[in-house]
């Protein structure tokens, strides 16, 4: 990390005291472990969303997702019992004692 900060920051090389390097030069040596570990082996493109968004849906042939958890339940109402009812009288709470 030290040949690196030394090869990348020209402040890190004048050593006056006012760059990052030279404040928090273990956070930026973990910053700088990372991206690199990102933009070698990590998605760094539109991939990662398209397949995020693809995540648990069905792909048609057309290309089209459609989510099956999300799918409103059709209900079929063949079995059903209609119970009629007959009228009720409201009454306002002014009539009521």
């Amino acid at each position: 990390m030290e040949a690196h900060a030394l090869k990348y920051s020209m402040g890190y090389r004048a050593k006056k005291g006012y760059t990052f390097w030279e404040k928090d030069f273990d956070g930026m040596a973990y910053k700088t472990m990372l991206r690199q570990l990102i933009s070698k082996w990590g998605i760094m493109s539109i991939e990662m969303q398209n397949a995020y968004e693809g995540d648990m849906a069905y792909i048609k042939d057309d290309g089209t997702k459609e989510y099956v958890d999300n799918k409103e339940e059709e209900v079929s109402f063949e079995d059903t019992t209609v119970i009629e009812t007959t009228d009720v009288e409201i009454k306002s709470l002014d009539d009521v004692e």
